[in-house]
């Protein structure tokens, strides 16, 4: 099982939904930020670890078997949505811990060990 939630902009509080894989982490292990917020906001986590979550389009079945989440998430989710880990254990599963969506997503990870 995993907790799925809606998390907040640690900036603006733009609501964005999480997977945190397994509850192998707890909610305030991470932050969460924006495509907007993270501009920015990445100043002060320079040299820091965290995963930016590049958005992409949906695969066409997506978009055809659930329409109007797909036309929210399009709306108000971005380009990019952010994960910053506060603790060891939020880092060590920072694959697990990633945007809910609809969307593709692809990782990039910065900082730290991959």
């Amino acid at each position: 099982m995993c907790d799925c939630y809606i998390d907040y902009c640690a900036s603006c509080k733009r609501p964005i939904p999480m997977h945190l894989g397994d509850y192998r982490t707890k909610r305030f292990e991470i932050q969460v930020f924006c495509y907007e917020c993270w501009k920015l906001a990445k100043r002060h986590y320079k040299g820091k670890r965290y995963v930016v979550w590049s958005i992409h389009d949906a695969p066409s079945h997506i978009k055809e078997s659930c329409p109007l989440l797909y036309r929210r998430e399009m709306k108000y989710i971005g380009e990019r949505i952010v994960v910053v880990p506060l603790t060891d254990n939020a880092w060590k599963n920072r694959m697990a811990n990633h945007p809910n969506l609809l969307l593709s997503m692809k990782a990039h990870v910065v900082g730290g060990e991959v």
